[in-house]
């Protein structure tokens, strides 16, 4: 390529000297094409920079700006198609789906499912795909989607709406893009009704700061899990913590027309997963095509089906634990879909079947991690709950000794002559996450290990960070996997923002008071459907109270003996406490 310092050096007459005028122009063109370069270049390590420190949601700078009309030029014309910061890809095939973390070297234009161009969060400068562009957020993914669409697609259901008037109300603004750019929902607001007000004045709970008001609205960061594909739609408070989600449940499957049958579980399992995955609409998750290792420590990003020995299963109908993919729950988030997917497969081509061995878990986590403060509120909740919860679960589930209880059965509380009372405050003085386990679970396992087969399972903070809820039975259609679910995730939501202990024991434990207790507490708007617990509560009276079997083990009989005599004295007692103390507790609660 001749240089313009060569041109200009040379004799006119025989090479054609450019003219002035025209060596102007091209010296000036010249030196556009090369600041064009530059501010790409700056931009796209201004992105790396910023997806290196985790900004992808929202720039912590800006990226240089100039109003040169000949960069603009070169920009509009030499670079067309390209973006300056792209989001994370989403590559879609009938074999899986999945979601790459952002990264520096990504190129080029990137379309979502529909064909839209997805841009990241520095503007781009490409004016021929900019409002395609605009109609996604900044470094998200998948569209944001307004309040009317959202209002379209709610559940009509009344078993799924489940709206109570004297609940507390909560109203967020609507959504509304101003000259089709993505903008961020306004902040919630919290309103009451006169009923409901009058209803928690007298409970004193009003004036006390036990309502999770909700901050400044911040950009969510990139998706990890296939199973959050469809999960979004507006971004969420910095106040409120996303809600991880894992859901196992155990159950007997034989399929419906001999071919899905197989003599091995292998075979078995190779037959469901494949069908499952051609039959299922690939925007939900996908499942592993073969058995998952029980021990198996993750990543989990897909359905997987667990060979389960508890169920002591040697051929059709096979039982089998499947175990869902981390599921994040926050406003708009629509998890629940692929839940129902999954289960439409199944209902659809196996006989699903449940016994009194089989059970449903549920792995229930915060984004923040639980403070040791939120374990010590979920621990005592769970004990002051424990006969509303005894109440609710089928006769199947109660006294069984992979969900024992855990005021009775821990080493620490009954065992050790502590009342229901006495076990609460023994929680509030714990110090350390170590204290509290050693209450709560014994060390009677080979190699020193924790005792998991608690109604709520505290260890599962070690490996997953989670708490588990493992009193619920085998779910068998996609309404009982999420009617369990929403308890467990309404309960840990309600008790992590209980004031005090003694307010908490100003509720009476029945199941009345429960539902009362996640009405007020664990309802947050567009992330709980408190509809899907009526099909829960209309299983038990309000005022029902149970209290649970103990399940002692590990002792000398003379010892087991005197002990298990020792606990049925302690439960007529606390029967006799709940007794009176739902004769003095306010009516707002039933």
């Amino acid at each position: 390529m001749i240089s313009i310092a060569s041109l200009s050096s040379t004799n006119p007459k025989r090479s054609g000297q450019v003219p002035s005028a025209d060596l102007s122009r091209l010296q000036a063109s010249s030196q556009a094409v090369e600041s064009a370069r530059h501010l790409r270049a700056v931009r796209i390590q201004t992105c790396a920079a910023c997806i290196s420190v985790g900004l992808e949601g929202a720039h912590a700078h800006q990226p240089p700006t100039t109003s040169s009309k000949s960069i603009q030029h070169v920009l509009d014309n030499s670079v067309q198609s390209q973006t300056f910061c792209q989001p994370a890809s989403i590559q879609t095939s009938t074999r899986q789906r999945k979601v790459q973390q952002p990264s520096a070297t990504l190129r080029g234009p990137i379309t979502g499912p529909s064909g839209e161009i997805q841009s990241g969060a520095c503007a781009t400068e490409n004016s021929r795909a900019g409002k395609e562009q605009q109609k996604w957020a900044a470094g998200r993914n998948v569209p944001l989607r307004s309040a009317e669409k959202d209002d379209q697609e709610q559940l009509s259901n009344s078993e799924i709406q489940g709206a109570d008037a004297s609940m507390t109300t909560f109203t967020a603004s609507a959504i509304e893009p101003a000259s089709n750019q993505a903008q961020w929902p306004r902040e919630p607001t919290i309103s009451h009704s006169r009923q409901s007000r009058a209803t928690l004045t007298s409970a004193g709970l009003l004036s006390k700061p036990s309502f999770n008001l909700r901050g400044r609205l911040a950009p969510l960061g990139a998706l990890s899990y296939p199973g959050l594909l469809e999960s979004s739609t507006s971004p969420y408070s910095s106040g409120f913590r996303s809600i991880k989600i894992g859901i196992e449940t155990e159950f007997y499957l034989a399929g419906l027309q001999g071919w899905l049958n197989h003599s091995s579980l292998d075979g078995f399992t190779a037959i469901l997963t494949r069908q499952h995955n051609q039959q299922v609409p690939v925007q939900h998750s996908r499942m592993r095509e073969y058995l998952r290792p029980y021990k198996y420590q993750g990543p989990y990003t897909q359905w997987c089906l667990v060979k389960e020995e508890s169920l002591m299963s040697f051929g059709i109908p096979w039982g089998i634990e499947l175990v869902s993919p981390l599921f994040r729950a926050f406003p708009g988030s629509r998890w629940r879909e692929d839940v129902e997917a999954t289960w439409a497969y199944l209902s659809a081509n196996y006989d699903i079947a449940g016994n009194a061995l089989a059970g449903t878990h549920i792995h229930i986590g915060l984004e923040p991690d639980y403070s040791l403060t939120d374990l010590k509120r979920i621990a005592q909740a769970v004990i002051h709950f424990e006969t509303a919860f005894e109440a609710l679960v089928p006769r199947c589930r109660r006294g069984n000794i992979h969900a024992k209880s855990n005021w009775l059965d821990a080493p620490g509380l009954a065992q050790s002559g502590r009342s229901r009372p006495e076990s609460i405050a023994a929680v509030e003085n714990v110090i350390c996450f170590g204290d509290l386990v050693n209450l709560l679970h014994p060390t009677l396992l080979p190699g020193g290990q924790y005792d998991r087969s608690f109604s709520w399972n505290f260890c599962s903070w070690y490996d997953k960070r989670s708490i588990e809820f493992r009193k619920p039975p085998a779910s068998l259609t996609s309404k009982d996997a999420l009617s369990w679910t929403e308890l467990a995730m309404s309960f840990v939501q309600a008790s992590s923002l209980v004031v005090s202990s003694e307010e908490l024991q100003k509720i009476p434990p029945t199941v009345g008071g429960l539902r009362w207790f996640l009405r007020n507490f664990g309802n947050e708007p567009g992330v709980n459907q408190p509809g899907r617990l009526e099909r829960l509560w209309r299983s038990a009276e309000p005022s029902a109270i149970l209290e649970p079997t103990s399940q002692v083990s590990g002792l000398p009989e003379q010892e087991r003996l005197q002990l298990e005599k020792r606990l049925r004295t302690m439960v007529l007692a606390d029967r006799r406490r709940i007794e009176e103390s739902i004769k003095n507790a306010h009516g707002v609660y039933w």
